[in-house]
């Protein structure tokens, strides 16, 4: 992976109030690659909650995950994993930091992102098409659809099935099946419509307030807030057409908790897949890119 010594890195760190590296205290080798791969950024790191630390019975008993609500709104019937309860919870965590920390806007990285340095350079140029009122950025993501004669023939199947009661399409929301396709909102910018990533996006103070309360008690895994949150809310949320940040080969290695099959097929279906898990506020360490460690002036 190469390093971002170019563009000029300046003008994207002075874009946000905080930038955060989501991680594991276990996951060294992803820290040391990410410090290389992350070169020029101006970022800190945010120790996460980890699956083996959980018991989802105890999650359920002092209701910090809703199983119940998981079921009803997903059509899946399987209950979220223990790797995707901590990676919800450890989302959610940074919320509450930027909320905590007075933080404007925040971009929230996990650790086995990689830039895209010549879809970087458009930087300045896409936030500036963002209005004023921008909630929600998206400068990674993967598995969406686009408006074509086939995306929207299959749009109108799900809200067939929806209608009808088929496959369990009548537990989502039908305003959710309405906005699966991406919007045009500008030369560089989408509105968003279903997408998957958590590897790379920024947020402002409005939209960390909104998914903190959205995922209290946790009930959704942490890529999956976006597109349904705004099924059922208000939400300014973009996507950018060239995109910025991808999942490294790192992300291979889940942290979730998934066989590789899952992981391979994923790969093959959308390019390359999410892993792992993450923390609670009381718990964290915030280190810098200079690699000076500081208390969490939340605690």
């Amino acid at each position: 992976m190469t390093e971002p010594t170019s563009p000029d890195l300046r003008s994207f760190n002075a874009f946000f109030d905080h930038i955060y590296v989501l991680t594991l205290d276990r996951a060294i080798q992803r820290q040391t690659e990410i410090a290389r791969v992350l070169k020029g950024f101006d970022w800190h790191f945010f120790r996460g909650v980890d699956k083996f630390d959980l018991d989802v019975d105890a999650l359920i008993r002092d209701g910090l995950y809703d199983d119940k609500r998981h079921r009803h709104t997903k059509r899946t019937s399987r209950p979220m994993s223990l790797g995707e309860i901590a990676c919800a919870m450890s989302h959610r965590a940074i919320y509450q930091d930027a909320i905590d920390n007075g933080y404007r806007r925040i971009l929230i990285f996990e650790d086995d992102v990689a830039p895209d340095i010549a879809n970087l350079a458009a930087f300045s140029e896409t936030v500036g098409q963002l209005p004023d009122d921008w909630e929600l950025l998206m400068l990674g993501y993967y598995s969406e659809k686009y408006p074509t004669a086939k995306t929207r023939f299959q749009e109108q199947v799900y809200l067939t099935y929806h209608k009808l009661g088929l496959f369990n399409w009548h537990k989502v929301n039908r305003r959710f099946l309405e906005r699966l396709l991406m919007r045009p909102y500008s030369s560089e910018l989408y509105e968003i419509g279903k997408l998957v990533g958590g590897h790379a996006y920024a947020m402002t103070q409005s939209a960390c307030r909104k998914f903190v309360d959205f995922q209290t008690p946790i009930f959704l895994q942490a890529d999956r807030v976006f597109n349904y949150y705004q099924a059922v809310a208000d939400l300014k949320a973009f996507a950018v057409k060239r995109k910025m940040f991808h999942p490294s080969d790192m992300a291979e290695q889940s942290l979730i908790g998934y066989p590789n099959s899952f992981v391979k097929a994923q790969k093959l279906l959308a390019g390359l897949f999410l892993p792992w898990g993450r923390s609670e506020p009381g718990e964290v360490n915030l280190v810098s890119s200079s690699g000076e460690s500081f208390p969490n002036e939340s605690q």
